[in-house]
């Protein structure tokens, strides 16, 4: 089962999943969620909560107690902004609750974004980067950015895998820009 965090670069992913692909996924993103109702081999949960005023989305002690009620696989989430010395941040102490509480519910974190989250702060810390097992972003892994927050994660900046999805990998990485730690990392 994978939890899927309300955000742009996660919404990308679950429109792009596979229609006949068998898979469990569980969101607080109300598109993300009609995206994947859409799929027939995907059984998608909504968590219930509050909707929040700037997008499409549920939080509150509702949707953390949603997502701790689950024993996911993987998490995929995004952030506002990614930080070697202080670890990801969100613009609401909301979000922040979310992403710590799908954390907590999950065998690996995947933090999926682009380059201009990284080396920046948002309002609010959501995660240290220790929780972090796969990061995915547009840079090349060997950036010296990536070396830095690799060094504060479970992750290391030489090991890069194909973005795909599939019922025997489960979520893996890209070609461009994904760390991976140990034995979770396939490389291809």
């Amino acid at each position: 089962m994978i939890g899927l965090d309300a955000s742009t670069t996660v919404l990308v992913l679950a429109e792009l999943i596979p229609p006949d692909l068998t898979v469990a996924a569980v969101t607080n993103d109300l598109v993300a969620f009609e995206a994947l109702s859409r799929k027939r081999g995907v059984q998608a949960y909504l968590t219930g909560g509050e909707r929040e005023e700037r997008k499409l989305s549920l939080v509150g002690s509702l949707t953390q107690q949603t997502f701790a009620a689950f024993h996911l696989d993987r998490s995929i989430l995004s952030a506002m902004g990614v930080h070697a010395s202080s670890g990801t941040s969100e613009s609401t102490l909301e979000q922040a609750a979310v992403k710590d509480a799908m954390a907590r519910a999950s065998g690996e974190v995947v933090l999926a974004v682009d380059a201009s989250k990284l080396q920046s702060h948002s309002h609010v810390h959501a995660l240290a980067l220790d929780r972090v097992t796969t990061l995915v972003t547009d840079l090349d892994p060997q950036t010296c950015v990536l070396t830095r927050i690799a060094a504060s994660c479970r992750i290391s900046a030489d090991r890069t895998r194909r973005f795909q999805l599939s019922t025997s990998q489960g979520i893996a990485g890209s070609p461009r820009g994904v760390a991976g730690s140990g034995s979770r990392t396939r490389t291809g």
